[in-house]
């Protein structure tokens, strides 16, 4: 569910989850009514019973509710709205008890500081690192809880890639053809793991010494090694 609309989102976790070689039911809950089926006990969220429930609220929604606030709520924008999610998450957690996955915020700049943007927190580049360091500092004390980085495949990707205007302004879908997939991958890969379903690779030198590092093989590809 998110405050954009998720329909093909959806189908690309559908894709994602049959070339996984695993079955999802996925469940599409209505356009930007996050607040509403959270606090509705007798909603379809909840009567679906998931098991993992996936939100994204894209960062260009959240721009437009940010130009509408006054510059006092500017202020704390990022804090709040970090609160005001960690409060549905709780309730989440609370009646239905699904591990719940949460894209992370992709960055915009908005140039209206320029590079000052990072030094006032009247900005809404600043406010949106805010609540990115808020998410992960909660993911990181709730098992339950993941963050899935949508951020990471803008950077990878660029704005102009990743961000498709006509799809957003016509249809409210902020993600283009090609990051659609990416994006469905990410939260599939997660779900995987959560069940247990992923490979590990061990790589040693000629005198059996065991290298730590990142390998990033191809741009879909990635073998974490650990000590």
């Amino acid at each position: 569910m998110g405050n954009c609309a998720m329909q093909l989102l959806a189908t690309a976790l559908a894709g994602c989850e049959k070339s996984a070689g695993i079955n999802l039911y996925v469940f599409d809950v209505d356009y930007n009514r996050i607040d509403t089926r959270v606090m509705d006990e007798g909603s379809e969220l909840y009567k679906s019973k998931p098991q993992h429930v996936l939100i994204q609220m894209c960062s260009e929604k959240l721009f437009e509710d940010f130009c509408r606030s006054d510059i006092s709520a500017r202020r704390t924008f990022g804090s709040d709205l970090a609160a005001h999610i960690a409060e549905n998450r709780e309730t989440i957690l609370e009646r239905c008890g699904a591990r719940i996955l949460k894209y992370d915020f992709v960055e915009i700049n908005d140039r209206v500081f320029g590079n000052y943007a990072v030094k006032t927190d009247v900005s809404f580049l600043y406010q949106i690192r805010v609540l990115n360091m808020k998410l992960m500092e909660y993911a990181a004390t709730h098992k339950n809880v993941c963050l899935v980085s949508m951020s990471d495949i803008s950077n990878v990707m660029g704005r102009r890639e990743f961000f498709n205007e006509k799809y957003y302004y016509t249809a409210k879908t902020p993600l283009s053809l090609k990051a659609l997939p990416l994006a469905a991958k990410r939260a599939v890969d997660i779900i995987l793991a959560l069940s247990g379903r992923f490979k590990k690779c061990a790589v040693l030198d000629l005198d059996k010494t065991r290298w730590g590092s990142f390998i990033t093989l191809a741009m879909r590809w990635r073998i974490y090694i650990r000590l």
